[in-house]
């Protein structure tokens, strides 16, 4: 009898995990076919910055292995080579492109989904990946393509945190390759992407403020502090968190700010001071600890894996003099009152798939009562979740010791908040199509509504699963429908004809290359694979050999949308003044004083272009 309920036991306990299972693939099959249906309609929404990817992936089967991606040295090349084994198999085309971010974004949707299966339970799990199966349109627009590395990024960074959750007790050995599989991921991940440091300072603090040598040393400064001071620690905790809050903001975020003198020695000040602070609190908890040994082996391991996940960058610095750099604007945290509210205003609900504010107030009272209708509900599950876990709020916020069962929500609140913070602080964000900055938030805020979703579902199902409902019509359904509706009221920039007809008017012409807008240039060479060499007209030049191969032929086609250059134009100095007009302090000077000396060869409309063929004067 024993036997036979152990038996029945184990049969439901295999039945469970197969409909576990079942659920987990059909829900990201549905959110691949999100994915799959946005790559799609490429024609309607490719560019340059992801055309940059493609070339890089074509370059890549042709034997080049560069670093970083073209025109900058602060993101990784992982997917344009991820890329270049799908043009392998199918070409090199923007569908086989975009295959690359589709694949990672379903792999990162099984990660998150172990992820938070194993820290919280199996319904949390699947509604986290209903919710990420369908992100508001801006963020579709970066998780379907190519184009920023988001999602290498967060399938390294997701299984970062499955890892650094993993604590089960090991030989020493293993503890140790923990610790180097840990460091390489987060050393990848930097190499990837800057906003991957995000995902390691929320490793790290946790695991920080989860030290035993912490919660000692924490206890022992309580008590200095109440016996000497005869005052609450808990008065100066909150204050010390926030003077290295101020510190840090300080050192990093002001270096835009004027005078420039005086901001630089106090950042450098600043950095100083935060230097200092580290390494006394990292000493004391070294010197206070019973296990040095272990704590100076984890730190080697750890150490060790960073070197070999950031190989790459370290490799190009030290041999070929190629310095990691950054994609930060000069910083100045003085105007963190507009970027609190952009952030408020249009950056949130872009992030959780509504219009902004401003566009809310502005649509008919069913839309705007469904789009004010999942911002509230989604700002309830915020709320929800702070309250809820204000003990581990608190500790984030005091520096305090965190307890085991804090881990989970502690983590998801710093990926949550970090972001914000940056942005607020930062000087890179300045309209809603920098939502793309909040992604990791928005991960973070998916895990959010689906525990506030579960916890209504456990006090009343109906109520629950009538809200799901709601979130997944208002977002899933009516912002997909929107997006498709936007996309065929407007022209196709890409057709394949006007390309082809584009290309063939060119070499009719005998015109091998020539300038364009940024947004034009790249697209362009990926599309005609290269049979064509447009360079930016504009300063931001990503790839310096279009440039010299357009600069050496006699004739240059200069492309532009209808519209940029009047009519008229006679020669390169009239369609000079009309791009200073149309782009003032955005072209190249150089370039520029060539172009205002050169005549009209030809002048056609192609496609869907303005095509002006340059040449120099007869002498």
């Amino acid at each position: 009898m024993m036997l036979m309920r152990q038996r029945a036991i184990g049969d439901l306990k295999w039945s469970k995990k197969v409909k576990t299972a079942i659920c987990f693939a059909v829900l990201i099959g549905l959110a691949l076919g999100v994915q799959t249906w946005f790559a799609r309609q490429w024609t309607f929404n490719f560019d340059s910055d992801e055309a940059v990817i493609g070339l890089m992936a074509r370059h890549v089967l042709q034997g080049r292995l560069p670093t970083y991606m073209y025109g900058q040295n602060y993101m990784g090349t992982l997917e344009a080579i991820l890329s270049a084994g799908f043009f392998h198999l199918w070409g090199p085309n923007v569908p086989a492109l975009r295959s690359s971010a589709i694949l990672l974004y379903g792999l990162f949707m099984l990660l998150c989904g172990l992820f938070i299966h194993r820290l919280w339970s199996t319904q949390t799990a699947l509604i986290t990946l209903l919710v990420l199966a369908f992100p508001g349109w801006l963020l579709l627009n970066y998780t379907s393509r190519s184009s920023a590395n988001f999602g290498s990024m967060s399938v390294v960074g997701m299984t970062a945190l499955l890892l650094a959750n993993w604590r089960p007790r090991q030989r020493p050995g293993l503890r140790c390759l923990r610790w180097v599989a840990l460091g390489s991921l987060l050393g990848l991940g930097l190499w990837i992407h800057p906003m991957s440091a995000i995902y390691s300072a929320a490793i790290g603090y946790v695991i920080w403020l989860s030290l035993p040598e912490w919660r000692l040393l924490y206890g022992q400064a309580q008590r200095l502090c109440e016996r000497n001071l005869r005052v609450p620690f808990q008065a100066l905790s909150l204050p010390t968190t926030a003077v290295l809050a101020a510190l840090g903001i300080l050192a990093f975020f002001m270096s835009g700010c004027a005078p420039g003198v005086m901001w630089g020695i106090l950042s450098k000040m600043a950095k100083l001071l935060l230097m200092l602070t580290c390494g006394a609190l990292g000493a004391a908890v070294f010197l206070i600890s019973q296990r040095r040994k272990e704590l100076l082996a984890n730190g080697l391991c750890l150490a060790t894996g960073f070197a070999l996940g950031d190989l790459p960058q370290w490799r190009a610095w030290l041999f070929f003099g190629v310095a990691p750099g950054s994609q930060s604007l000069a910083q100045c945290s003085l105007g963190i009152t507009a970027r609190v509210r952009l952030i408020g205003e249009q950056l949130l609900p872009a992030m959780w798939g509504t219009p902004t504010i401003k566009e809310v107030f502005q649509s008919p009272l069913p839309r705007a009562s469904l789009w004010g209708a999942i911002l509230a509900l989604t700002l309830a599950a915020v709320a929800a979740f702070v309250w809820s876990e204000r003990k581990a709020v608190w500790s984030l916020a005091t520096l305090g010791p965190l307890p085991e069962a804090n881990w989970r929500s502690a983590t998801i609140l710093l990926l949550f908040v970090a972001p914000l913070a940056l942005v607020a602080v930062g000087a890179n964000v300045y309209d809603v199509w920098q939502t793309r900055y909040l992604v990791i938030a928005w991960q973070a805020s998916a895990v959010i509504l689906a525990v506030f979703f579960a916890r209504l579902i456990a006090r009343s199902k109906g109520l629950g699963l009538l809200l799901i409902g709601l979130w997944v019509v208002g977002v899933g359904l009516v912002s997909t429908l929107d997006v498709s509706m936007l996309w065929h009221n407007r022209q196709d920039p890409w057709p394949p004809e006007a390309v082809a007809s584009l290309e063939a008017y060119l070499a009719r012409n005998q015109v091998k290359g020539g300038y364009a807008d940024y947004w034009i240039a790249y697209a362009l060479d990926f599309l005609t694979q290269e049979r064509i060499a447009l360079a930016p007209y504009t300063r931001l030049d990503r790839f310096r050999p279009y440039s010299d191969q357009a600069g050496s032929i006699p004739v240059q086609a200069y492309v532009f949308w209808p519209g940029v250059v009047p009519e008229g134009s006679k020669d390169g100095a009239a369609i000079v003044r009309a791009l200073s007009q149309k782009v003032p302090g955005q072209t190249n000077d150089l370039l520029m004083g060539h172009l205002s000396r050169q005549t009209v060869f030809d002048h056609q409309r192609v496609g869907n272009w303005d095509v002006w063929l340059m040449t120099d004067r007869e002498p």
